[in-house]
């Protein structure tokens, strides 16, 4: 089991919970996990460049911030629209609705070829 403290912020806890979970699943079964699931509190232009980095798709729901300028921050302008795109397709709405029928609350790592896990219960 993981446990952030309340200081530390979703968006940065989720990759803490993110590289965890991939070690735990990697030394369990020899496979680290292709895609996370997560609420909208997870989103970050960070976490989302991250994720891009380790091969990981993410499904983080975006919060309501209005339009977007990307001049301070191109990169990110790919990785984002990438998200939105997974999200509104027909795998990233039975995902999110597999997550959180209501309210879930810690981001979910999804194995290939297995169950949705939750990335804070990995190791329990």
């Amino acid at each position: 089991m993981t446990l952030q403290g309340a200081e530390v912020g979703d968006t940065t806890s989720l990759l803490a919970i993110s590289l965890t979970a991939a070690e735990q699943l990697a030394a369990v079964q020899a496979t680290v996990p292709t895609a996370l699931v997560g609420d909208r509190g997870y989103h970050s232009n960070d976490a989302l460049l991250t994720l891009r980095r380790l091969g990981i798709r993410a499904y983080l729901a975006e919060p309501d911030r209005g339009r977007r300028c990307w001049a301070k921050e191109p990169e990110a302008q790919q990785p984002v629209y990438d998200n939105r795109r997974r999200i509104g397709g027909p795998r990233g709405k039975r995902l999110t609705l597999r997550h959180c029928p209501h309210r879930a609350p810690a981001p979910t790592c999804f194995p290939p070829q297995r169950g949705l896990t939750s990335a804070s219960r990995v190791a329990s």
